[in-house]
């Protein structure tokens, strides 16, 4: 069931409301094995770990969380929160999880993609992390609903234009008026290259 964080919209500060999906190992499962919609989660990859992480994608969460398990098996420094964020249900009600004190900054990649996004410490569930709206916003990727997939969009090799090469014309007067033959060698480049005669002082 979604969560209500109320914390501090800027990171840490300023009063707020967030949401989040927090809770037992047993409610993901039930997700996941219920006729309901399955979840939607994508594989990343921390940096300096060659084994990849199962993660939530969850538009109803506005932050994004990390599995306290998650941040002591990649050895991640925690950073005390200023203010603690205090989670509380949709409904009203609190659940065990109880404040949120932590916080830390992984790096990992995803579709060819490096980022490093600040994760508030607290249980996710089944999955290792929980990415949200604030992440959906900031790097806007293609979802495909249907398939449960998730990409970016990769801008085109930058291609630099190249005029190409045409055959010199064998007849360079061709659409010049007559009249106007006599003066062709003036504009020719054997002429055209060549420097004004010095008038007498």
């Amino acid at each position: 069931m979604p969560h209500r964080l109320e914390g501090y919209p800027i990171e840490d500060q300023g009063k707020a409301k967030e949401t989040a999906k927090i809770g037992e190992d047993s409610k993901y499962q039930l997700g996941k094995d219920s006729k309901m919609s399955p979840l939607f989660t994508i594989l990343i990859t921390p940096e300096k770990k060659a084994e990849p992480l199962e993660v939530l994608i969850d538009s109803g969460a506005t932050s994004s969380f990390l599995h306290p398990h998650t941040a002591e098996a990649l050895c991640l420094p925690l950073i005390d929160l200023p203010y603690p964020r205090t989670v509380t249900m949709l409904d009203g009600s609190s659940p065990q999880a109880g404040k949120i004190w932590k916080k830390a900054n992984l790096t990992f990649s995803f579709n060819g993609k490096q980022m490093t996004k600040t994760f508030l410490i607290c249980n996710t569930g089944s999955h290792a992390a929980i990415l949200g709206l604030k992440w959906l916003d900031a790097h806007n990727p293609e979802i495909d609903w249907n398939q449960r997939t998730l990409s970016f969009s990769h801008a085109p090799p930058e291609h630099i234009a190249i005029a190409e090469e045409e055959e010199a014309n064998q007849n360079p007067l061709e659409g010049v008026p007559s009249e106007y033959h006599q003066y062709a060698k003036v504009f020719g480049e054997e002429e055209f290259n060549k420097l004004p005669p010095h008038a007498a002082l």
